[in-house]
């Protein structure tokens, strides 16, 4: 992304005319999500002369569903001599023949195509065999293309391709819209996707409303939700579920929850019962223990996948028990941040937060660094 002053010199020499600043305005505006206001900065780029600014207007358009809006600047751009406009033109323009099997069956050729191409490292042919999957009406694809556009920092592509699989009734591209908008700070945004994906069957979306609810303080609402979660078959509600279970004093129960979510794979879970194997029942002074640490069944799951090798499991997993308090978890992402990765901004951000948290290993660490 670029810095703010970059963003304020391309403003104004786009005060000036130029028409590559206003290019880039909808290029950053795209990119962190805001589709409108991108659209306003291409349209300007597009009048003052920018060769790739009516092309992508017309995709934008297309994508919508504005097709009247699509061709219009699809037309703009060939009559100027673009050749990708033409080719998109054409194609919006060529009726739709195509039955509704032989749809089905453009899309699941085109799906193995992208993921054998994937499989083999061909970023390029299994992207382009997505967007094939995609137009044929691959929800799946959509939401590979989204994603792919998510992990790119392109928020306003990722948008367009989850809204098109979510139009389609696809659960899980509502539930990413879900997580888009909560991480833009548009909570009531997310809770509405959020339950349509949930409506949907989507388990993750299940938990991700119980997140929310427990963030408001309605805890009964937010129990519902980790229990219905849960039953869904998401190891992470499983999980949640004990802990409320451990904390109500119900230790029977919560066993029966920490089994079922290791069954299910849940890192936490797994490791508390790897560690624990000879000692199947719960004591108090252990339901308490795991009860009053923040984030303690991942963070000993956490240092398990780091031992056995697995940097990223380890490092979502530091996050996860971080997120949760657990100020040991803030330091070890510290440490991760500041070393290997290079980044460190986010390394003082997390000693910031185990510093607030009373860790005294964060304060020795800064007390180092001079900070």
């Amino acid at each position: 992304m670029p810095t703010d002053d970059e963003v304020h010199q391309w403003l104004l020499r786009s005060a000036t005319g130029d028409a590559v600043a206003a290019f880039n305005l909808g290029v950053f505006h795209s990119r962190a999500g805001d589709i409108d206001e991108s659209v306003a900065w291409y349209e300007l780029a597009a009048e003052r002369g920018h060769p790739d600014a009516a092309p992508y207007l017309g995709w934008l358009w297309r994508m919508r569903g504005e097709v009247s809006q699509a061709e219009k600047w699809l037309s703009y751009a060939a009559d100027a001599g673009h050749e990708n406009a033409r080719k998109m033109l054409a194609d919006l323009k060529t009726p739709k023949a195509i039955s509704q099997s032989a749809a089905e069956v453009v899309a699941i050729a085109s799906l193995m195509g992208a993921q054998s191409a994937a499989s083999l490292g061909l970023l390029d042919q299994a992207e382009a065999h997505y967007i094939a999957a995609a137009e044929a009406g691959s929800v799946e694809a959509m939401l590979m293309l989204g994603a792919s556009a998510e992990a790119e920092g392109a928020i306003g592509h990722a948008i367009l391709w989850h809204h098109r699989a979510a139009a389609m009734g696809f659960a899980p591209a509502a539930n990413r819209l879900g997580v888009i908008a909560r991480r833009r700070g548009r909570d009531d945004e997310a809770w509405d996707w959020y339950s349509r994906a949930a409506d949907g069957g989507e388990s993750d979306a299940m938990y991700n409303l119980a997140q929310m609810a427990r963030a408001r303080g309605d805890r009964e609402l937010s129990e519902r939700w980790f229990v219905r979660a849960a039953d869904a078959g998401d190891s992470d509600a499983m999980h949640s579920v004990a802990i409320l279970e451990l904390k109500r004093g119900d230790h029977q129960r919560a066993l029966v929850w920490l089994r079922r979510a290791a069954d299910a794979g849940h890192g936490g879970s797994l490791a508390f019962l790897r560690n624990h194997a000879n000692d199947p029942e719960f004591t108090r002074e252990l339901a308490q223990k795991m009860s009053s640490i923040p984030g303690y069944l991942d963070f000993t799951a956490a240092g398990i996948a780091l031992a056995e090798g697995d940097t990223e499991k380890a490092i979502s997993l530091f996050t996860r028990a971080a997120d949760a308090g657990n100020s040991d978890a803030m330091v070890r992402l510290a440490e991760f941040y500041g070393g290997g990765m290079g980044d460190l901004e986010t390394a003082k951000e997390w000693l910031a937060k185990a510093l607030d948290a009373g860790n005294l290993e964060a304060h020795d660490i800064i007390s180092a660094l001079g900070g």
